[in-house]
């Protein structure tokens, strides 16, 4: 909560859903799978280098706080209305 508190909502504050989820992967040794707790993140925006500017100051921002190797992204064009 602090983290969205203080960094998600501040850059995006006309709103988001975050969504709860396991993430899985390959154990470095290749006989199991890893699996961990996660959270994904859903935001519309326009088009444009700014919203993609500001997702990737999340995705910064969370590495950094919480040592995170990589912070997935996916861009999908859409049609919504609010």
């Amino acid at each position: 909560k602090v983290f969205r508190d203080t960094v998600m909502t501040p850059i995006l504050p006309n709103g988001y859903t975050i969504v709860d989820a396991i993430g899985a992967w390959a154990a470095p040794d290749g006989r199991r799978t890893v699996t961990e707790p996660t959270k994904v993140m859903i935001v519309a925006l326009p088009v444009g280098p700014g919203g993609l500017a500001a997702v990737n100051l999340i995705r910064q921002e969370y590495q950094r706080q919480f040592s995170q190797d990589l912070v997935g992204l996916i861009v999908q064009p859409g049609c919504a209305s609010f």
